[in-house]
């Protein structure tokens, strides 16, 4: 070899030669003062450094994350009700629901009286009284009660009667049912017929005579 490659071989020897210093060094500062004491007195390093790096433990990672599975994603579409099955037809040994009864409309009230609407037509004239009681076949006995006047305290009953012995003649005669107040019972020409107060009262009462009183009330207006 030449001077030159001589001279270049001796470089790359010191080179080597720094690097194993250096790397000893290193080390060297990574030992505590324990291990300081426990080799002041030696001189050489070399085995020192081989035992060391025997001994040191790698540093421990962590350990790696594993993907978690994604949650199960909820149902879109609600679930399907069952299917219905169709209804069968009834079998004769079956038994039928109890068919349901319609309740009888009772026209009348349970002791036999007659009542107010059938007869009761409010504040009407004396015309549209007879134009109703010619309306509903003017028999004898017909009659129908309206109001006298306002506030609820005078009533006039229309009837139907018959003005011939021959019986083939009806008029309509208007009995008034007159008192001082509300607070007083109902009077026909100044005469009391008992505790009558309102014209339903007048009417049973009247009905009860018969032919004690002077015209019969036989049929109400709208009776059935």
């Amino acid at each position: 070899l030449s001077e030159s490659d001589n001279n270049f071989e001796s470089f790359l020897s010191r080179q080597r030669e720094l690097s194993r210093v250096s790397s000893k060094v290193s080390l060297y500062d990574m030992l505590t003062d324990q291990d300081e004491a426990k080799y002041a007195d030696v001189e050489d390093f070399d085995d020192i450094f081989e035992e060391e790096e025997k001994n040191f433990a790698p540093v421990a990672l962590p350990p790696r994350r594993t993907s978690q599975p994604a949650p199960a994603e909820p149902d879109i579409f609600p679930p399907i009700p069952p299917r219905r099955s169709k209804p069968q037809s009834p079998q004769p040994d079956d038994q039928l629901p109890p068919t349901p009864t319609k309740t009888p409309i009772i026209n009348s009230s349970s002791d036999g009286t007659w009542l107010p609407e059938w007869y009761n037509c409010g504040n009407i004239s004396r015309q549209d009284a007879e134009t109703e009681l010619q309306n509903h076949g003017f028999t004898e006995g017909l009659f129908l009660v309206r109001d006298k006047g306002v506030g609820g305290i005078n009533f006039c009953l229309s009837i139907v009667y018959c003005n011939s012995s021959r019986q083939t003649i009806f008029s309509v005669v208007h009995v008034l049912m007159d008192r001082p107040s509300i607070n007083h019972t109902l009077k026909i020409d100044n005469q009391s017929y008992g505790e009558c107060y309102t014209p339903e009262e007048m009417v049973e009462k009247i009905r009860s005579l018969k032919d004690r009183f002077q015209f019969r009330l036989v049929k109400p207006l709208r009776a059935p």
